[in-house]
């Protein structure tokens, strides 16, 4: 009978270890489909920050050599009919430089505002990862408190009950002596 406790007791110690287990890898599969997760986030938003760059630039680049042609025809028409205009074409020139500062400007901003979005996206998806394995952890710990306190209290059970068996058999062998 008491073998059959302790099996019983063994028993349910290893469904109890196993379910600990099975947790264990529940929770570290969430954690790895989160990374992924965020690993894939992570590569969209800079393939999108990448072709948003690439563009901004390929738009400059198209801007400047139309505005350089432009002002390359101008510069032979006026040189040729209205030696005055040159004055005119510099300040053009110096506009257009202005305007491709400005425009450099603006993309150098956007793609900081990009990177502090992609910084702050990483940064939350880190500690969302970071309170769901704290978590886990606190989880996991709490599992194996309570098992280990079942099997202390199971054990002094035990304890009492070998005790009880014994004093009984020893009241019992005393009194079939007398």
């Amino acid at each position: 009978m008491l073998d059959d406790e302790k099996i019983n007791r063994e028993t349910m110690i290893e469904a109890r270890y196993k379910d600990i287990s099975n947790l264990e890898t529940k929770f570290t599969s969430i954690i790895e489909n989160e990374i992924s997760s965020r690993k894939e986030s992570e590569g969209k938003l800079q393939r999108q920050l990448e072709d948003q760059f690439n563009s901004l630039r390929n738009d400059l680049l198209k801007e400047s050599k139309v505005r350089a042609e432009g002002i390359d025809l101008i510069n032979q028409t006026l040189e040729s009919d209205l030696p005055k205009l040159n004055e005119n074409i510099k300040n053009e020139t110096n506009e257009r430089e202005e305007m491709d500062r400005n425009i450099l400007k603006k993309c150098n901003d956007e793609l900081s505002k990009l990177n502090e979005n992609l910084t702050v996206e990483k940064k939350s998806r880190d500690e969302s990862e970071t309170a769901i394995y704290d978590m886990l952890k606190d989880v996991v710990t709490k599992v194996k408190g309570e098992i280990d306190n079942e099997k202390r209290s199971r054990e002094t059970t035990e304890e009492t009950l070998v005790t009880l068996l014994e004093e009984t058999c020893a009241k019992l062998n005393a009194a079939s002596h007398v």
